[in-house]
């Protein structure tokens, strides 16, 4: 692989945590263009502590998962949490991209996402994504999220439980 592919390919992935982070945010023209990115063959996998585990193999797949995503924003959660209001639903989510980095030729991607609910509960769920590729075009992408959260600045992690946290993390991502 040229460095001229390998530039391509991380322009690939700034795309895809551009068009997440719209996606985030409700935009549904950023749907279309993000599975512009994927192989007809491609997948995505999650690799977390359990319940955060799913795969979505094929670009139709990919197109469900990311249709989920859109729908995060708002989502009615409940959240029993610890000595704190109990939270209605999911009101902040947003991912923000650390760094690029080619490991042979493969991609890897660190980024944190930080999970708010409408009560200011929430925290930063740390991990990496690992890009491979067919050509230009996305063929997987394994989402490794980190089993522990991270306090994040104007969000209470303390007053939410460990099954809190849980549900959180599975509706920000969306994997079910």
């Amino acid at each position: 692989m040229t460095a001229q592919d390998m530039k391509r390919r991380e322009e690939v992935v700034r795309s895809y945590f551009r068009l997440l982070s719209k996606i985030m945010e409700g935009d549904e023209k950023a749907v279309d263009e993000m599975l512009e990115l994927w192989d007809e063959d491609g997948s995505i996998q999650f690799l977390g502590p359990p319940p955060l585990e799913a795969e979505f193999r094929g670009r139709a797949a990919v197109a469900v998962w990311l249709s989920n995503r859109l729908k995060v924003r708002g989502m009615p959660v409940k959240i029993k949490g610890i000595g704190g209001e109990a939270a209605d639903s999911l009101s902040l989510t947003t991912i923000n991209l650390i760094e690029i980095r080619a490991v042979g030729e493969k991609i890897i991607a660190p980024h944190e996402t930080t999970v708010g609910t409408d009560k200011e509960q929430g925290f930063i769920l740390p991990g990496h994504n690992v890009f491979t590729f067919k050509g230009d075009k996305i063929f997987s992408v394994k989402v490794i999220l980190s089993p522990k959260p991270e306090v994040a600045e104007g969000l209470k992690l303390e007053e939410l439980s460990v099954l809190d946290v849980g549900r959180l993390s599975l509706a920000a991502w969306a994997v079910v």
